[in-house]
């Protein structure tokens, strides 16, 4: 009955220190995604930043009478 016991936990101790092992994998796992995530959002932010940008900027085109300038409307 000892022996058993003491496989059961030799067992047990294995098992947690496994579940401490995948706890702390996806502790880690979760930060670098929140990093990524941030350095996402943070590049849409410039993309969106250079958009309003050129929607400011005027270009000029060629026409049958001369020259058209016209203004890019790239709002949402």
């Amino acid at each position: 009955m000892i022996e058993t016991l003491s496989d059961w936990l030799g067992t047990s101790d294995n098992l947690l220190h496994q579940i401490q092992e995948k706890i702390k994998w996806a502790d880690t796992t979760s930060e670098l995604n929140k990093k990524h995530q941030k350095e996402f959002e943070d590049r849409v932010e410039e993309a969106k930043k250079s958009v309003k940008k050129l929607n400011n900027v005027s270009r000029q085109t060629m026409t049958y009478g001369g020259m058209t300038t016209f203004s890019l409307n790239l709002e949402e």
